[in-house]
């Protein structure tokens, strides 16, 4: 996890979560972040090897 990722993902929460939200925006950013807490938990298990 590089600073830059992490600041990037800061942004994007920040941009997303300012916009009124339709309910398939909502499903996607839904399903975005599950898979990014999964990638993120992969991520972490490669790294603890």
């Amino acid at each position: 996890m590089t600073p830059t990722f992490l600041h990037n993902r800061k942004e994007h929460l920040r941009a997303t979560g300012s916009l009124p939200n339709p309910p398939g925006k909502l499903l996607q950013q839904v399903l975005f972040s599950v898979l990014w807490r999964n990638q993120l938990a992969v991520a972490t298990a490669i790294l603890r090897g």
